[in-house]
């Protein structure tokens, strides 16, 4: 396997069994988080064909900030975030085994972890190892992050006795994670100001740290600890 490959591939698997072994009180079933990172990888093929529909009809112009915010939240934001969620809501959230809040997260984040290896994987064929290497510290940490906020209102949402509130948690959980992505990718796809690039770095680091806190939090909160106590 070319070296470029490999780059692409371990950062999400790496990122992958992290998440797997903060999950340490009641472990999901393997079963269903290889399935998960899989249906994360059969993810990228919408959002790719949207991507690549709207770049001939309505082409990047990195000058024009308009074109520049329909990019990074609408044409990137949404299509990738709304089609993780819609795996997370249809296959995750109904399983038994989704017993505790940090379970959100723990599903979230392997189904994005899916997705960011297929997309690392052709931005390695296309693009070669330096942009792989880059990416294997900006991109695939930042899917990450993303997805620690989707699962983390998700698995909220889950446990909420009424509707309104599963619903509300809900919609947070998918409006929250594309206006981090966008925001983030809006950072790093113009070409005006090269310290928001930067700043984008800056602010996807502190983001991993806040993530990383929110995990241990959920965990150190698991009911399925308490009940073990």
């Amino acid at each position: 396997m070319p070296i470029n490959y490999l780059i692409a591939i371990l950062p999400g698997c790496l990122l992958a069994y992290l998440i797997y072994r903060l999950d340490k009180y009641d472990k999901e079933p393997l079963s269903y988080l290889l399935t998960s990172f899989f249906l994360g990888m059969l993810a990228t093929y919408p959002p790719f064909i949207f991507q690549k529909w709207i770049s001939k009809v309505y082409p990047l112009e990195e000058e024009n900030w308009e074109i520049l915010f329909f990019y990074a939240f609408v044409v990137i934001a949404v299509s990738e975030e709304l089609i993780k969620f819609l795996v997370l809501l249809l296959y995750a959230l109904p399983k038994k085994a989704f017993n505790e809040p940090l379970d959100g997260i723990v599903y979230s984040v392997m189904i994005a972890m899916g997705f960011a290896t297929i997309e690392n994987l052709y931005y390695a064929k296309e693009f070669g190892i330096e942009t792989t290497v880059i990416r294997a510290f900006t991109a695939i940490p930042a899917h990450g992050v993303f997805a620690v906020i989707m699962g983390y209102f998700t698995g909220i949402a889950k446990f909420r006795q009424f509707k309104y509130q599963q619903l509300a948690y809900l919609t947070a959980a998918i409006i929250f994670s594309i206006l981090a992505h966008g925001l983030y990718d809006l950072f790093l796809i113009q070409r005006n100001y090269e310290w928001l690039v930067l700043l984008a770095c800056s602010i996807l680091f502190a983001a991993m740290v806040i993530a990383y806190s929110i995990i241990l939090k959920q965990r150190r909160n698991s009911p399925i600890k308490k009940e073990q106590a």
